[in-house]
This record gives C-alpha cells, sequence and structure tokens, in this order.
C-alpha cells in the first residue's frame, strides 16, 4: 500500500500526518485523496479486500 501511495503522489510526511491523524497538517485532505486513490489502483485480491471495506464503511456511515 504504501508504494502505491508514493506511486500517487504521497510523501512520507503525507505518510505521517495520516498515521498519526494529525488534525494541523495542512494538506491533510488532499494527503487522504491520494490514500483512497492508491487504495483504488490495487488490483487483485487485495484490491478487492480494500475497495469491500471502504464501500462497507461509507455505506454504513
Amino acid at each position: 500500500m504504501a508504494d502505491a501511495f508514493t506511486r500517487n503522489g504521497g510523501t512520507p510526511a503525507e505518510m505521517d500526518a495520516i498515521a498519526s491523524a494529525n488534525q494541523n497538517f495542512e494538506g491533510l485532505c488532499p494527503a487522504f485523496a491520494k490514500l483512497y486513490t492508491a487504495a483504488l489502483s490495487l488490483d487483485g485480491e487485495p484490491g478487492r479486500h480494500i475497495k469491500t471495506a471502504l464501500l462497507y464503511e461509507l455505506a454504513r456511515k
């Protein structure tokens, strides 16, 4: 997943901000957009699991 994140333009600082839920990080929203893009770009079984989990969480809210 980290490789997919960096392939989609994510930086180590953005990864740290997401991992620590740092709401003071100025680029947190764009970083999450990169994270979701990376998650949705994964193929195969890992991609299916991530897409299913994201859809489930969105639907239950």
